[in-house]
């Protein structure tokens, strides 16, 4: 009803105007124009005032910049200039000086910000930088299996050409090259050994980070080796699985119709594998393609005729593989100590490429691959125990089933500040760390996810259930600032844009301006 009133008295203004300009017959054509000119201007005055018009706009005058005492005097003038922020101050002069920033926007730059820093914040428009100087964002999986994959994950900021890497007991597991400026790096290694685990994160040879993460026993399987004649890279393989406690058999052709059995840990001669490992000969025995039907898997590898062999896999067992050749000589590097045919895959959708190694698997019922390895045996005569371990570890978690049930903890975890424990345990609706009591829920995309959030108040290795544990690290500022942010709804790593208007003082000043106008122009003397 307001605004109705509004639009009616611009309405009646306008014709009042328009009225008494044109029912005065003695105006000479210069003085008609100059009040046409100014009733327009004082019209259009009183309609933008009407309208109230709003822009948005990134530039804050009201905002300040809230920095740490490591940050560094150019970032705080660089953010200052993009963001157009002309006040900053330091924490220990904010926490001083808060009430004088009470109506003003702040924006947050460091990781380190203190508790009692963070009350003074509490319900205002808060909006976090990050300050990249150094090692930032890192995260691991806090609990695994053995044999599982491991990735360290993380951004930093180097003055130089670098490397980082993870070691473990002096043996480098994985490294990366690092340019000059800011990073995103991936440090991938399988996990050896169970129980409790320290890996330490390393950038030049300087410790950067101590890794702790706690691996569970990995589920043992079932494997059947099919092969047309003994070799050393079998022989080699399968003491290596039986260390590893998997059950295998080795069934070696000596006739036509005749195998010679050998097996590891105990198998009985009637099983259902897991894995069958053979050769591309063998794409059409029966036992392959039942075991692909019945959703096992299979690894082909100890190619000869790579193109040839590959067409016969296809046929057989109905996969879609293709190879390209890269090299006219018979092998080529595949990694040190390790050769491979000179072909490459021509990459499918629908199948996936090992990183850095040429074998290549494809889901078909069960999962089928092909690997252009010549042989791996080698890294073992060379004393790489750690690599060629790395190899069929990576090789059979892509083949072998995955095992429900398991605990999932991303780390790092810190002291008092919250973190996500969830499993895929069916029925499982609580996890107990140490002696308390924490209860998941369901998840909305996947129903069989089930998680909880839970806060450790002590360091060190804390028990989850009676058979895992975690890693606590000690009390974290960036943790419990990204925690807060949280808490707080106000988290935001990029400026938002503000909204804004003319102020009322303003509008009023315009308008008396221009009344002030109208009663002056009749005093004027026009000439001609």
């Amino acid at each position: 009803m307001i605004d109705a009133l509004k639009w009616v008295a611009l309405g009646a203004v306008l014709i009042v105007q328009l009225w008494g300009l044109l029912r005065n017959k003695t105006l000479i054509r210069r003085q008609l124009t100059v009040k046409l000119t100014l009733n327009a201007l004082l019209w259009a005055v009183l309609l933008l005032f009407v309208i109230q018009p709003k822009w948005k706009s990134s530039e804050s005058h009201k905002s300040v910049l809230v920095y740490s005492s490591g940050s560094e005097k150019e970032k705080c003038k660089e953010l200052q200039d993009s963001l157009k922020i002309t006040k900053s101050i330091s924490y220990k002069e904010f926490k001083q000086k808060w009430s004088d920033f009470a109506d003003r926007e702040i924006y947050l730059l460091g990781q380190d910000a203190e508790p009692e820093l963070l009350s003074y914040l509490a319900g205002k428009s808060v909006h976090w930088i990050p300050d990249r100087k150094g090692l930032h964002k890192i995260n691991w999986e806090g609990v695994l299996r053995r044999g599982e994959l491991q990735t360290i994950s993380g951004k930093i900021e180097v003055e130089k050409p670098s490397v980082v890497k993870v070691q473990y007991a002096g043996q480098t597991l994985d490294s990366v090259k690092l340019e000059k400026g800011f990073n995103a790096f991936d440090l991938k290694f399988p996990v050896f050994s169970e129980g409790r685990n320290q890996v330490v994160l390393l950038l030049e040879g300087n410790e950067l980070q101590k890794i702790h993460f706690f691996a569970t026993s990995s589920p043992k399987f079932s494997v059947l080796m099919i092969l047309d004649n003994p070799d050393f890279e079998s022989k080699t393989l399968t003491e290596w699985l039986g260390k590893q406690g998997h059950k295998a058999q080795v069934l070696t052709q000596v006739a036509k119709s005749n195998f010679h059995h050998s097996e590891v840990n105990g198998i009985k001669r009637s099983f259902s594998p897991n894995l069958i490992i053979t050769s591309p000969s063998n794409a059409g025995d029966s036992r392959v393609k039942r075991a692909v039907a019945d959703g096992k898997s299979v690894l082909f590898m100890g190619l000869n005729e790579a193109v040839s062999e590959s067409q016969l896999i296809n046929r057989n067992v109905g996969t879609q593989f293709s190879l390209k050749r890269i090299s006219a000589k018979e092998t080529v590097t595949a990694g040190k100590d390790l050769t491979s045919v000179p072909y490459q895959f021509n990459p499918k959708i629908n199948q996936k490429i090992m990183a850095g190694l040429p074998v290549a698997f494809q889901k078909k019922g069960g999962k089928v691959g092909l690997s252009l390895l010549n042989e791996t045996f080698p890294l073992k005569l060379s004393g790489d125990s750690i690599q060629y371990n790395r190899l069929w570890t990576e090789t059979l978690a892509l083949f072998l089933p995955s095992d429900s049930g398991a605990v999932d903890v991303q780390a790092p975890i810190f002291k008092d500040a919250s973190s996500e424990i969830s499993t895929t345990q069916y029925g499982k609706d609580f996890i107990y760390p140490n002696t308390d009591t924490l209860a998941l829920t369901a998840s909305a995309v996947n129903t069989q996810k089930k998680s909880g959030n839970y806060i450790f108040r002590d360091t060190g290795w804390q028990k989850i259930n009676d058979s895992l544990q975690v890693f606590v690290e000690g009390t974290n500022a960036e943790a419990y600032l990204k925690q807060w942010l949280k808490t707080n709804k106000s988290q935001s790593s990029t400026p938002g844009t503000e909204t804004r208007s003319l102020p009322d003082w303003l509008w009023f000043m315009l308008i008396f301006l221009c009344l002030m106008a109208l009663w002056i122009e009749p005093k004027v003397r026009y000439l001609g």
